[in-house]
Formats: C-alpha cells, structure tokens, sequence
C-alpha cells in the first residue's frame, strides 16, 4: 500500500513536469573545483547559499545550504565504484583527513582516487572543449602524494570528507563541468544505450500488475532522521528467514525496476522537504504528504500547526485565517456540530497521507499507514484538541508536549513505549479511543511528580470523554454530583487554606503542604486519608481571619453535602481521573475573576 501510494505520487509529479529526468541525480555540492587550462587547481570557490535563521531563543544564526545540481546518475553501490562527474573528495583527491593532517598513503583512498581517474579519462577521451581539457590535465597530473600541502585542500580539510565538489573553468566559473553540452550528449547516449539484462526475471509486477523485469536490489533513501547517513532501504531481504519458494534478495517483493526508480525517488523527494515529517518519539518519524500540489504548502502547514502547534513554517496569511477558523471552533466547543471551514479554500476532498517510519539498522520499518481526506483529518484533529482543552488556556497542546508529560522531568533519555505513542495518532487522526495505557500512564506520572498542570489534566479529560462518553465541563463544574470528583475538589479547597494560612507565617513558598505528602493517597484512597486532612484543615482554618474562615468553611459543607454519606474507600482508575479533574477545577477557579469576587461578597 505505502510503495503504491508513492507510485501515485510519482505519477502527479511527472504530469506537472518537476520529476527529474531519468538517467539524472540531484545532488548537493559545497564548492567549485576552478581548474587552470594546464588542469592545476587555480581556486574553490565556496557554492553554498547563507541564511540568516532564529533559534527557539530568538537568536539569529547563520548557516550555509549546498547548491542542487542535476548530474549523471549516482551509483548505489558500497564498494568503491566512481560516478561519471564524481562530487566525493575521497575519489577526487585521494586525500585523508588524519586527526588535521592530509595524509595520501591510505589504501582505500588510493583506490577511490585511481578508479575515479580511470573512469573518466575512458569517459572523456574522445571529446574536446577548453573545460573538459582542462579536467583531462587534471586528472593526468593530480598526484596525492605531492598534494598533501595543497593551500586550497588546507583550507577546507576540517571537513573535507563531507563536502562534495563540482568543477569548473577558472576563466569561466560559472559554467560547470557537468553542463558541459558534449558531457550530456555522451551521457545520455551511453544511458539509452543501456540493454536490458538478459538475465533479469520478468514477472508480474505488485503494483499495477503488468509484466516487468524485477528489481534485484532496491535504491537507498536517505534523509530520514535516526537513519544510516549512507541511506537505508525500505525493501530489502538479506537473511534466509525473510526468503521464500527459492528467492533471494528483492526478488519475493515482486517490484518492477520502474516502479522502485518511482518509489524511492518520491521517497527521497518528500524527505527532502523538512515541512514533510516530524520526529514524534525518540526515532520515529511521523511523514505527510498531499498529491494536491496547489494547495500542498497551505495542507501541510495547517496539519503541522494543529498537531504538533508549529508556528516557524506559517507564514501564510491564508492558512492563518484557516488556523484561526478552526481554533474558533476548537474554543467553542462547537467541532462535532459544524463543517471545518478553510478560510484559505482549501479542499477538503484533497487526498492526504500519513506514514510512521521507524530507521532499524540500513532497514526502514513501516509503523502505520493513513490515507483519509484532508478535510475529515483536520476535523479529527481539530475534534482531539477540543477535548483536551480545559480551564481558560485555550491553546494547541502538541502531540510531543503530550509525550513529554507522560516521561519523567528529570530524564533527557527516557521515551514513550512506542506502541503506545503509535496508537495515540491512530486514535488522534481516526477520531478513536486513547490507548487503555495512556489513563494509568498520565497518573502514575501525576503522583510521581505531584504535578497537576492542564496538559495532563486535558489529556485526562479526553481520554475519560472517549472512553465514558461523558460530558466534561471546561471549568468548575458545581452540579457535578460524581464522588471522585467531589473529593478532588474538596482536596484543592484543604490545600487552599493551608496556603492562606501559611501567608501568615511562611512567605519563602518551600513549605510542603497536604500535596506533598497526601495527594498521591487520597486519588487512591479518599476513606483512609481525608479525615486526617480535614483534622489538619482545623489548624489551619484557625489561623484564617474570620470571614475567610467562614468562605471556606461554607465551601467544605457545600461540597460534604454531595458526597453520599462517607468518603470512598478506593477509587478505580477512571474514577482517579476524575479525583484530578476535580481537584484542577476547584483549584483554578480561585485565581478566577468571578470565584474571587463571590469570595470577597461571602467575606462582606
């Protein structure tokens, strides 16, 4: 399904015109090689474009981003094999980087350097213009031995490996080796040329069925986060156990030679755009796509911004009223009842995708796999974060900020149990329950961390609407007659006190309080523990001036009054769900407007 969807892709892009053309590679180069007519190296000029970019803290950084070019096509093959128009320094120059000094005398070096001379001295013999003059020189004359001091390698050996090169005329630099029209000609007539092995299998092909010869090995892809930097494989069989009826190696997928060129290349080509994938946890990667190319930007944006509340790639004005639209929605609970508006006319038919990879080794695992309208996605999303919304703050909560506050805050390693975080963006992009999981995951977390704040709160408050059916307010909710959520409340209203009346002698706010010591057992088990903090709650209400002291007295009785007749001696853990809700509730409603005016009436 996922090579099929790819092919697809391929298929849109090539009637638009922006697939390039067969027999090509795109690649990045750093620097131009400037080539003397005697093939000496006369300069490197440095190709890549700066850009000024802001970090998270504001500060501005400047970086460089390689020049693309279109070259002959790239070899895919690990041993040393050179490509025509080589950009890897190791073949170009021989040379190796040894702890900042160029060294000429290694073995794998020399023979990169010999087979990348050998095969375009055999490639350029026949043809003639002042650049490709100049590169035969060089290629006569280059010695590693007698380079090593070489003032343009020195300047740039702290990277050299990394770097790649194009070559050019020094009396003409802007004009590259590669465009060189008899270098093209050849090229393509040597890449249509090319006969079809005899020996390749010809099959039934598993994507649109027609007979093909089968690919034997499969291109790599490179640019996945987590990922070999040599690039890894999406299909690829090397062991016996994944082998059957006598195949080997990529002949059991049964993909055509022209059906992985397409696969692979759209592969890389979605890679090669960052608005394309998130990291969601530790090395997943969560990719995204529409085949609409016209609204591609404006769907990619809007679902980066929903999901995962990023903010760096919005720039449209468009797509900011479409934001604003769906928030409003969000905000008004309002989500379930009316149609998604685009405010930037997006359609909400276009086709969208969504795919999980997961780097394992040179392998690449596939996770998860979604394809719905772009509409009915934003509508679930937009329908997840309207549940998770509670109190005032009525703003996007990410899916990482929701995975990290089911890790500790003390950990910089720690990851979420991937299966978990894999069913949390089914049950986000499919309008599903929240995973079993993700309750006692968020609670345990709670007690660990005696942390109450409204993430894990909201998540709390989606999972318990997903799983009950329920109605959850957003705020305070006073009729609300459920006995754990009546305890939590009364829970906040104890520890409120107890910081008022530690206004009166501790002002340094290190102080534990019932929180501390309590919170984690009175979820549990009110029964056991709210009768020792009502005790303390006298103690404290003592040191209340008098008409606050009345306030909270009144309060505690109004919540009492509901609770059926005794505290509960264990609470399950849904019902601990709603102990924290209500505790949340109770809690933010003191810093509320209107909760503070009815106290100061009550204290009048």
């Amino acid at each position: 399904m996922f090579v099929e969807m790819l092919c697809e892709y391929y298929d849109e892009l090539e009637k638009q015109g922006k697939i390039i053309k067969d027999g090509y590679s795109k690649i990045k180069v750093d620097y131009s090689i400037c080539l003397s007519a005697d093939g000496e190296i006369d300069n490197i000029i440095d190709l890549r474009k700066e850009e000024i970019i802001k970090n998270k803290n504001g500060k501005e950084k400047i970086i460089k981003t390689p020049k693309e070019i279109l070259v002959p096509y790239r070899t895919q093959k690990s041993v040393i094999s050179s490509n025509i128009i080589e950009e890897r320094a190791a073949y170009i120059f021989g040379l190796k980087n040894d702890d900042g000094v160029l060294i000429s005398d290694d073995k794998s070096f020399r023979k990169k350097n010999k087979a990348f001379k050998e095969k375009h001295l055999e490639f350029i013999k026949d043809l003639d213009s002042p650049i490709i003059n100049a590169f035969k020189n060089f290629l006569n004359n280059w010695n590693p031995n007698e380079q090593v001091n070489n003032t343009y390698i020195q300047l740039i050996k702290k990277d050299l490996e990394k770097l790649k090169f194009a070559f050019c005329l020094a009396e003409n630099p802007n004009i590259l080796l590669h465009e060189d029209p008899q270098i093209k000609e050849k090229w393509e007539k040597i890449f249509s040329e090319k006969v079809e092995d005899e020996n390749a299998v010809i099959r039934e092909d598993a994507i649109d069925g027609t007979k093909q010869p089968i690919a034997r090995i499969h291109e790599k892809i490179k640019g996945l986060p987590g990922a070999s930097a040599t690039g890894s494989v999406l299909i690829g069989f090397k062991h016996e156990c994944g082998c059957s009826y006598g195949n080997t190696q990529s002949y059991n997928s049964d993909i055509s030679e022209k059906n992985m060129k397409k696969y692979t290349y759209v592969l890389n080509y979605i890679l090669s755009h960052k608005e394309n994938y998130q990291i969601i946890n530790g090395n997943t990667t969560l990719l995204f796509w529409s085949i609409n190319t016209d609204k591609r930007t404006e769907c990619i944006n809007l679902f980066n911004q929903l999901l995962f509340g990023s903010t760096e790639e919005i720039n449209e004005k468009d797509v900011e009223k479409s934001i604003k639209s769906i928030t409003g929605l969000i905000n008004s609970g309002k989500i379930n009842e009316e149609k998604i508006s685009f405010e930037n006319k997006i359609d909400e038919n276009i086709k969208f995708y969504i795919v999980g990879l997961k780097p394992n080794a040179s392998r690449i695992i596939v996770k998860f796999i979604y394809k719905n309208q772009f509409g009915e996605i934003i509508k679930n999303i937009a329908k997840h974060q309207k549940d998770l919304q509670i109190g005032d703050r009525k703003k996007i909560i990410s899916i990482r900020s929701i995975y990290n506050e089911l890790k500790s805050p003390v950990s910089d390693h720690e990851t979420v149990d991937n299966a978990m975080a894999n069913q949390m963006i089914n049950a986000i992009i499919n309008n599903k329950p929240y995973p079993a999981k993700l309750l006692a995951l968020v609670i345990n977390r709670i007690k660990a961390d005696k942390n109450v704040n409204y993430i894990k709160t909201g998540i709390i408050k989606a999972y318990l609407i997903r799983k009950k059916g329920e109605e959850i307010l957003l705020s305070l909710d006073i009729n609300n007659t459920n006995q754990a959520y009546l305890c939590g409340r009364l829970f906040a209203v104890l520890e409120k006190i107890q910081l008022n009346s530690m206004n009166k002698v501790a002002s340094d706010g290190k102080t534990k309080t019932i929180k501390d010591t309590y919170f984690s057992n009175a979820i549990s088990q009110p029964a056991l523990i709210f009768p020792r903090i009502q005790k303390l709650s006298q103690y404290h209400l003592a040191k209340l001036d008098k008409s606050k002291n009345i306030f909270y007295n009144k309060l505690i009785q109004e919540i009492i009054d509901k609770i059926e007749g005794k505290f509960p001696n264990h609470l399950s853990l849904e019902e601990q769900g709603m102990f924290i809700i209500g505790y949340y509730h109770q809690y933010q409603s003191f810093f509320n407007k209107k909760e503070e005016k009815k106290e100061k009436e009550e204290i009048m």
